[in-house]
């Protein structure tokens, strides 16, 4: 977990907590454990190194059909991807601070059909949701504001732009945006994408389902189901021909199904 090992690296050795590696350890000190402030022990890359787990730690594995949870720090959701609602014109979405001819602009979609977004480089950075993992990922946006990493965006899909309390339809925008510019959502609106790596940080919580390996200071266990949280973990996703392959670590107990 690329993004995650550095700053998970700092804790590590601040909590002096020790890994088992068969062979010589990595130039870079990656390794495993916890500070004290409860965060998870890091997930190596090197599948040889395994991670001495501190007391109310587990690190669950193996492989699943299914994942869902809800995500503190979720990964960059980067265009082009459309934002659906489960029942058309049953919610919708705002864009505030759009830029627009060089005004601040609103933008207002009323879910008529999905809003597709694009745009050359962009993404959407996402503050806390929910997840579900399955045949494809999907990210449930709602009661969260969301940014964007800047540049220029175009949604193709009827909306209404407008500044104040002024308003024209459009049937397709495009708009500048910086940190000023934000998306909020309603009416359950979720964004579905194909397969990809996923690396998932909480606080939050997790349930998956499938062929799992839970260990503890306790001892290892198999599992067909496991549930975990709300609380801190780290996760890693990887798709595979029947399905995910999955490592995390979770602070706190794990119930099983």
């Amino acid at each position: 977990m690329h993004r995650l090992l550095p700053a998970l690296i700092g804790l590590l050795l601040a909590a002096n907590l020790a890994v088992l590696a068969t062979g010589a350890a990595d130039d870079d000190g990656a390794g495993g454990g916890a500070a004290s402030s409860g965060t998870p022990a890091s997930l190596p890359e090197d599948p040889t190194v395994h991670i001495v787990l501190p007391e109310g730690q587990a690190e669950i594995s193996g492989d699943v059909g299914t994942l869902k949870g809800q995500v503190e720090r979720p990964p960059a959701l980067s265009t082009p991807f459309a934002v659906e609602v489960a029942e058309r014109g049953g919610g919708g979405a705002t864009i505030q601070g759009a830029i627009i001819d060089g005004k601040r602009s609103a933008i207002v979609w009323g879910a008529p059909s999905p809003m597709a977004l694009s745009g050359e480089g962009g993404a959407l950075l996402l503050g806390p949701v929910g997840l579900t993992v399955g045949e494809s990922i999907r990210w449930y946006v709602d009661g969260s504001v969301h940014g964007f990493r800047p540049g220029t965006y175009r949604i193709d899909s009827p909306v209404a732009v407008g500044t104040g309390a002024l308003a024209s339809p459009r049937d397709t925008v495009v708009f500048d945006a910086d940190d000023q510019t934000t998306l909020s959502t309603n009416g359950g609106a979720f964004v579905t994408i194909a397969p990809r790596r996923l690396e998932l940080e909480g606080p939050g919580d997790l349930t998956m389902a499938g062929t799992l390996s839970v260990r503890t200071t306790d001892g290892t266990r198999s599992a067909v189901e496991v549930r975990f949280g709300p609380g801190a973990y780290l996760a890693d996703l990887s798709p595979i021909p029947t399905g995910w392959r999955v490592r995390a670590v979770v602070n706190g107990p794990v119930h099983f199904g």
